[in-house]
């Protein structure tokens, strides 16, 4: 019989690696987005906003949403040239 990876002891943190914010195509201000996870009781997330240049080719900082209990990693979705079909991939 397997055991559950979560059943075995240890400190396990809840996070998300993929999120996207309004500053691309998300629906939430990067604030809003870290209140929503934190309140949900994540450990962490990284806001991954498209960086392409239909978004400016930005990096969402949100190193000073960090807080005791919760943190954020940088991270960005990036893009190539495009499938065949000219949609961005």
């Amino acid at each position: 019989m397997q055991q559950l990876p979560f059943t075995k002891p240890g400190r396990f943190y809840r996070g998300n690696l993929h999120t996207h914010s309004n500053a691309s195509d998300g629906l939430y201000a990067p604030e809003e987005v870290v209140q929503l996870y934190r309140s949900q009781g994540y450990d962490f997330i990284a806001l991954t906003d498209h960086f392409s240049p239909e978004w400016d080719y930005q990096i969402t900082d949100t190193t000073g949403l960090r807080s005791a209990g919760f943190t954020t990693l940088i991270g960005a979705e990036l893009h190539t040239t495009g499938l065949a079909n000219g949609m961005p991939w």
